[in-house]
């Protein structure tokens, strides 16, 4: 733990006020899978050989809204308003769901977005909790929902 927070652990990858986090990130997961599946062959100073690197995406730093966005969860106007469980606002908003996880959220995006109409897939989009939009993120082979900041507001909506 100590190590991911030293400075040289952490890069910026990105900013932008002119696009949000999923078009800025479209470019790079492709080259994050690759760099996880099949490494890179890079030459090492200190052993002076050649190595495999192999770096894994281990998680996605952001603040509430910006994980929502990665989680392509809609937010508190859905009926399932947490992004890492499947809590429903109308039944009882302050108990814990079931966990919500990559798979399934890929699963309802891909059936939201070939929903025919808009009012199909905002309805959809709030029943789930799932807001449909082509997201590369979810490519990653990690899970965004348990891998998101806790929601310290679950019992407000």
């Amino acid at each position: 733990r100590h190590m991911n927070t030293q400075l040289m652990n952490i890069h910026l990858v990105s900013s932008s006020n002119k696009v949000d986090c999923i078009q800025q990130s479209e470019p790079l997961v492709k080259d994050l899978i690759l760099l996880e599946e099949k490494g890179l062959l890079v030459h090492d100073a200190f052993l002076n050989k050649k190595v495999l690197l192999i770096a894994p995406v281990l998680g996605v730093f952001a603040d509430n809204p910006r994980a929502s966005e990665v989680s392509n969860h809609l937010g508190v106007s859905a009926l399932l308003y947490c992004r890492k469980c499947k809590v429903n606002k109308t039944i009882n908003p302050t108990s814990l769901g079931e966990s919500r996880n990559r798979a399934e959220t890929k699963v309802l995006n891909e059936e939201i977005l070939k929903k025919e109409t808009v009012v199909e897939r905002k309805r959809m989009e709030r029943q789930s909790g799932v807001k449909g939009r082509c997201n590369p993120l979810l490519n990653l082979p990690l899970d965004l929902h348990r891998l998101t900041p806790i929601e310290c507001l679950h019992t407000r909506f």
